[in-house]
């Protein structure tokens, strides 16, 4: 999506991070809020749609888990190095799809 060059995945990952970092302080409130002046053409749906769709969707999931430092710190930091070495890399679904 854009040039930051994460996919839907990526995305209902880092949702899921968030819900949990919620849960843990703020009673597992959220503001989502989508700025527009995206590109929304594409395949079928565009990827935009496939993103925004991946983060409603974690939303939505149920997650009731909390944020636990030191067990999601290590899960945090993988899932980040394996986002930024598929952009690095020029991975299907990076920062061109």
């Amino acid at each position: 999506m854009g040039y930051v060059g994460l996919r839907e995945d990526d995305y209902a990952w880092i949702t899921t991070q968030l819900v949990k970092v919620a849960n843990a302080c703020c009673g597992g409130r959220i503001v989502s809020v989508l700025e527009g002046g995206y590109k929304i053409q594409g395949r079928v749906v565009s990827a935009f749609g496939r993103s925004v769709a991946a983060h409603v969707g974690a939303l939505c999931s149920g997650v009731t888990e909390k944020w636990d430092t030191g067990r999601e710190r290590v899960s945090a930091s993988t899932g980040l190095i394996n986002m930024h070495c598929r952009v690095r890399a020029g991975m299907p679904g990076g920062a061109h799809a």
